[in-house]
């Protein structure tokens, strides 16, 4: 692999999106009825897969840059952070 380019996992990206969707389909369970199922009444288990899923995504794509210090930590923490924040404030600016 390139270590410039980042690899797209086809099948985990799905999974990662059934996940946050069961997640979505237990907060919503009195606007859909097929969420009375057993396996949409566990959705908050999906939370720790989606969490493993993302984590395993992104050391695999950076991992190998910060550790050759091509990319270091900081500057990828500062990236997640400047992420997470500015969706923060849009989400709660409603």
């Amino acid at each position: 692999m390139n270590p410039s380019s980042k690899q797209f996992f086809g099948g985990l990206e799905s999974l990662r999106g059934i996940a946050a969707l069961m997640v979505v389909f237990y907060h919503i369970e009195w606007t859909n009825p097929l969420t009375h199922h057993l396996i949409f009444r566990n959705g908050y288990l999906m939370v720790d897969l989606f969490f493993v899923l993302s984590g395993f995504v992104i050391c695999y794509n950076y991992g190998q840059k910060i550790g050759n210090a091509k990319m270091p930590a900081t500057s990828c923490f500062y990236d997640s952070v400047g992420c997470i924040v500015s969706i923060y404030f849009s989400c709660s600016s409603f």
